[in-house]
């Protein structure tokens, strides 16, 4: 594998990891769920409609960074907080089982 696709890779990579993160963040600050059987996060309340609403996620994510939480040891704080706002600017009011009526 040529050195270019390589550091494609690893960029696909760090991308899905942040993204991981930033949905845990978002669980955790009840702004989204995630379903029990797909695991796709979903904004079920339909309550992130500012970047303000993202407060409280913003708040926990710079708390685990400051308090070194072994979930964002190893990435970016700015990566992270941007992945934040990215999932939530892109996320469905309901999972893709909701969706095929699996719920």
């Amino acid at each position: 594998m040529g050195f270019v696709m390589q550091k494609y890779i690893e960029d696909l990579e760090r991308i899905e990891a942040n993204r991981d993160v930033a949905e845990e963040i978002l669980v955790r600050a009840r702004l989204l769920e995630r379903c029990a059987s797909c695991r796709e996060v979903f904004d079920k309340l339909g309550i992130i409609h500012a970047e303000s609403d993202l407060e409280p996620a913003y708040r926990i994510a710079s708390a685990m960074f400051r308090d070194g939480d072994k979930l964002v040891e190893n990435y970016d704080r700015r990566a992270v907080l941007d992945t934040i706002k990215a999932i939530a600017a892109d996320c469905a009011v309901d999972c893709q089982c909701m969706r095929r009526g699996d719920h």
